[in-house]
Order: C-alpha cells, then structure tokens, then sequence
C-alpha cells in the first residue's frame, strides 16, 4: 500500500482515476463509502503536483484505517478537508445527502448527491478537484484552430 500512495500519477491518468470513482461513488450504497474514502484519500496522495489539491490533506493510513474500522467514512472524508475548505451537508429524504464544498483557491462551491455523507462529499471534492483542469482544457479547446474542412 506504501507504494500505491507514494506514485505520482499524470494529469491525465490522475482525472480519469477521479472521474472513475465519481462515477462509482454516484451508484454506491453506504457500504461501499469505506472503499471510496480509501481511494479518495489515495488520489489525493498520488496528485500530480501539491497545487492541483490545495484545500485537501491525504490522512496518513494509520489514521485513515483507524477511523473506517470505528464505521466512521463520513468522518474520515470530512478530515481530509483542509481548515480552510469550507462545506455544508444535509440529509433529505430517504438518506440521501448532499453535499457542498468550496476549497481555497478554486473559486467557486461545487456540491453533489450521495449515500452518505462520505459519497456526497467525495463526489463534491472530485468536482471542485476537476473544475479547474476542465476549464483549462475548455479554454484551450476554444483557442484550437479546426482544420479548414471541419468549418
């Protein structure tokens, strides 16, 4: 596991870990938020440079374990926001959760539906993590110049 958290990812290989738990996150049930957790932590810890997750601290694994043997995901994910992430979370009907976060530096709040608390607040974390690679690349997509036959 040592290994898993010390890798340095690529941009690119790093986004497409992040999309893939989204994506596993929105289907998931309360059971699954302990393995999700665990991954988010894993990305945050294996980002392609420490800017790219500023409001955002990977827990060191003895912590992190810690806190999922006690049940406490919900726990856990919220510990991995940096004092100066702000959030709000609510609980409606049916369990279901939601979700927003703002991380220093990334200017604006981005907010999602779970679960638990703990797959809402990863989903919105990945969100906020993703807000700004995807307008560099919406930006640099716009500035592209298109091949005359594609006019």
């Amino acid at each position: 596991m040592a290994d898993r958290l010390t890798h340095r990812l690529t941009w690119n290989a790093w986004l497409a870990h992040l999309d893939a738990l989204s994506r596993a996150c929105s289907g998931a049930s309360r059971r699954d938020a302990p393995e999700m957790v665990r991954e988010l932590n894993s990305l945050i810890a294996r980002a392609p440079s420490l800017t790219c997750h500023e409001g955002m601290v990977a827990l060191d694994a003895v912590r992190l374990e810690s806190l999922l043997d006690l049940g406490m995901a919900d726990g856990a994910m919220l510990a991995m926001l940096d004092k100066d992430a702000g959030f709000i979370a609510s609980r409606g009907r049916g369990d279901n959760y939601f979700v927003t976060i703002i991380l220093p530096g990334h200017g604006r709040e981005e907010a999602a539906f779970g679960a638990s608390l703990a797959l809402a607040g990863v989903r919105a974390v990945i969100m906020s993590l993703c807000a700004p690679a995807l307008a560099v690349n919406d930006a640099l997509m716009a500035n592209a110049k298109l091949p005359a036959a594609l006019h």
